[in-house]
C-alpha cells in the first residue's frame, strides 16, 4: 500500500469510526494487533512485506488472549481523529485516554513501509513508546530507535509534499523524467502504481505530466480523494484506466479473522511459527548454558590462583599472558593472567572471582531449569496443535520473565492514575531518569548503596502521590538496590532536582532536596516490606 492511497484510506477511517471507543485489544501470532471499534475490528496487519489494514465486522475473536500493554492503554478510549504523517506510508489514530482523572493522549502509528512494517503505541503527550510489534535498535537502523521506553520518530521523508507538487522546482524535475522511478522517486508518497497512473493519465488526457501531477497535489491537500483501482493497483484519484473502489477499507481484508477454515488455518500457521522459532531459540540458548557450566571455573581454583599471584608477585616477569608457578603442594600450575596489570592486580581479580563463582553458577542453573521447563511447554503445546489441527492461545502460559527480551526499563501502574518507570541497569536508570523522567514526577533511589532509579509519575493534575503509592515505589527501589541491610533508607525528590556531573559514568547522578523513608527489605524473604516514615534529607 503506497502512502497516497493509504491517506484516502485514512480519510475515509475517520469517517466511518468518529467518535468511536476501542472496547479491546487482541494481538494474532503474526504481529496483527486488532481493535474492537464498536461492532467492527481493525486490523493493522504489521506483517513485513505484505503490511495491511482494513475493517471486518464482529467482535474480538475467542481463543486469543488480550495484548497486555495495548489494552491497557486503549480499552475505553475515545478515538479523535485519524490521518497520515505528510503523504509517507504511516497511518495515525489518536485516542484519548479513558483512565480516570487522566487526559492522556494515546496514537497507534501503523507504519505500513513494506519489509520495515511496524504498529507502535505512543503516548502523545511526550512521544515516548509504550509498545511495538517490531523492535528496532542501533543494528537495523542508523536513524531511529523502535522499542518501549524510546523517543518515536518519524520515517524520513522519502520525496517532495503534495503541496510542493505545483512549485517550478517539482515541475523542471517532472519535465526531464523518462521513466517511471524517476517520477516516485521525486514524490512524498508516491511508488510505482501511482507513478504509472500519472503517467497513464498524463498520455489519455493530452495533459503534460507536470500539470497532471499538480492537479492531484491540490486534490490531495484538499482532501478530494476518489479511490480508483488502476491496472496495477489502487490510487487515490481517478488517473487513468481502471474504475471506483466502493470500499478502500475492505479492499485489503486479511482472511485471518473471518469465519470458517482460513481463519483456523491463518491462526494455527501463525501459531505454529512463532511457538517453533521460540522452541529453536531455547534449544540453542540451553545448549550454551550447559556447556557454560560445564567450562565454570570453581570458586577453590581462583582462590589458589589468587594466592599464588600475591605469594609470588615480587617475583613477575613483565608483560606475560600466562605464569607457570609452584604450588604448596610442589606441583606447577599454570595461572592465566592480564599482561597489562600486575600480578597483585591480576590476585585481587580471581579473589572477586571466587567470591562470585558460586553465585554465577546458581544463577546459570536456575536460567537452565527456567528454559528447560519453558521448552517443555512449548514441545507440548506444538504437538499438541499439529496433533488436532487447532490451537488455544489462552493454554499457553506466558514466557518466564528472565526469558522476555530486555527491551527497556520495567514500567508498572502501582494505582488508578499512578505508573512508575524502573531501571534495571546503570543505562537504564539514566534513560528512566533523563529521558523518561519529566518535570513534576518523584524521583526514587536507595541511598548509599548501588539500584535502581525509580520514576513516579502521575495522571493528569494531581498534587502529590497518596502515602501508600509512595510507599509501593520506594519499596520497588529498595528492592532492586544491593544494600545488605534489613532496613533500606531510600530518598525521594523531584526529578528535576537531579543532575548528572560531567564526566559521570551511566547511573552515577547528584540530587538535592530529598525526603528519606524507610524500607524494611522483610520482601526479599518472602514478606512485604515494611515502610516507616523518615526525615527530610540534607
Amino acid at each position: 500500500m503506497e502512502g497516497a492511497f493509504l491517506a484516502a484510506v485514512a480519510q475515509c477511517l475517520g469517517e466511518r469510526l468518529a467518535g468511536r471507543r476501542c472496547r479491546g485489544v487482541v494481538e494474532l501470532f503474526d504481529d496483527t494487533p486488532v481493535l474492537e471499534m464498536g461492532g467492527e475490528l481493525l486490523v493493522l496487519s504489521a506483517r513485513p512485506g505484505d503490511p495491511t489494514v482494513s475493517l471486518e465486522p464482529g467482535g474480538l475473536p475467542s481463543g486469543l488472549p488480550r495484548a497486555a500493554v495495548w489494552d491497557d492503554h486503549l480499552d475505553g478510549a475515545l478515538l479523535e481523529g485519524v490521518g497520515t504523517l505528510g503523504l509517507d506510508r504511516v497511518l495515525v489514530l489518536e485516542f484519548r485516554s479513558a483512565a480516570a482523572y487522566s487526559t492522556a493522549r494515546i496514537g497507534v502509528v501503523f507504519e505500513a513501509a513494506g519489509r520495515n512494517a511496524n504498529a507502535i503505541l505512543v503516548r502523545l503527550t511526550d512521544s515516548r513508546i509504550l509498545a511495538c510489534t517490531r523492535l528496532v535498535t542501533s543494528r537495523n537502523s542508523r536513524y531511529r530507535r523502535i522499542a518501549p521506553g524510546a523517543e518515536y520518530r518519524r520515517p524520513p521523508p522519502t520525496g517532495a509534499p503534495p503541496e510542493e507538487w505545483g512549485g517550478r522546482e517539482v515541475a523542471d524535475a517532472l519535465a526531464r523524467a523518462a521513466d517511471r522511478p524517476s517520477v516516485y522517486k521525486l514524490l512524498e508518497g508516491v511508488g510505482p502504481v501511482t507513478a504509472s497512473a500519472f503517467l497513464a493519465e498524463a498520455a489519455l488526457s493530452g495533459k503534460q505530466l507536470p500539470l497532471v501531477v499538480a492537479e492531484a497535489g491540490r486534490a490531495i491537500v484538499e482532501r478530494r480523494f476518489e479511490p480508483w483501482m488502476t491496472p496495477l493497483g489502487p490510487v487515490p484519484l481517478k488517473l487513468g484506466p481502471g474504475e471506483p473502489i466502493p470500499d478502500p477499507l475492505g479492499l485489503s481484508a486479511r482472511p485471518a479473522l473471518q469465519d470458517g477454515g482460513d481463519r483456523r488455518s491463518a491462526i494455527l500457521e501463525g501459531f505454529l511459527a512463532r511457538t517453533g522459532a521460540e522452541s529453536a531459540a531455547l534449544e540453542r540458548k540451553i545448549a550454551r548454558l550447559r556447556n557454560a557450566l560445564e567450562e565454570s571455573v570453581p570458586s577453590s581454583v581462583y582462590r589458589r590462583w589468587g594466592d599464588l599471584l600475591l605469594a609470588r608477585s615480587a617475583d613477575a616477569p613483565p608483560r606475560v599472558d600466562e605464569a607457570v608457578l609452584r604450588g604448596w603442594d610442589g606441583e606447577e600450575v599454570l595461572v592465566p593472567v592480564r599482561p597489562s596489570r600486575s600480578w597483585r592486580d591480576n590476585a585481587e581479580r580471581y579473589f572477586r572471582k571466587a567470591r562470585n563463582a558460586e553465585l554465577e553458577k546458581r544463577n546459570l542453573q536456575e536460567l537452565l531449569e527456567v528454559s528447560t521447563a519453558r521448552l517443555s511447554v512449548l514441545s507440548e503445546a506444538l504437538e499438541e496443535a499439529r496433533r488436532n489441527g487447532t490451537v488455544d492461545p489462552a493454554l499457553l502460559p506466558p514466557a518466564p520473565a528472565r526469558l522476555r527480551e530486555r527491551s527497556g526499563p520495567v514500567e508498572r501502574q502501582l494505582a488508578p492514575g499512578w505508573r512508575c518507570w524502573i531501571g534495571r541497569n546503570a543505562s537504564e536508570n539514566d534513560r528512566v531518569t533523563f529521558r523518561i523522567g519529566r518535570r513534576g514526577d518523584i524521583w526514587l533511589h536507595a541511598r548509599g548503596s548501588s539500584g535502581a532509579h525509580v520514576v513516579l509519575r502521575g495522571e493528569g493534575r494531581q498534587a502529590g502521590p497518596p502515602a501508600a503509592v509512595l510507599e509501593q515505589a520506594a519499596a520497588l527501589a529498595a528492592l532492586r538496590s544491593r544494600s545488605t541491610s534489613d532496613v533500606v533508607p531510600v530518598d525521594y525528590t523531584l526529578v528535576q532536582h537531579v543532575r548528572k556531573p560531567r564526566g559521570a559514568a551511566p547511573g552515577e547522578v547528584l540530587y538535592v532536596g530529598e525526603k528519606t523513608l524507610f524500607v524494611r527489605i522483610g520482601a526479599r524473604r518472602g514478606r512485604r516490606p515494611a515502610v516507616k516514615d523518615g526525615r527530610e534529607g540534607r
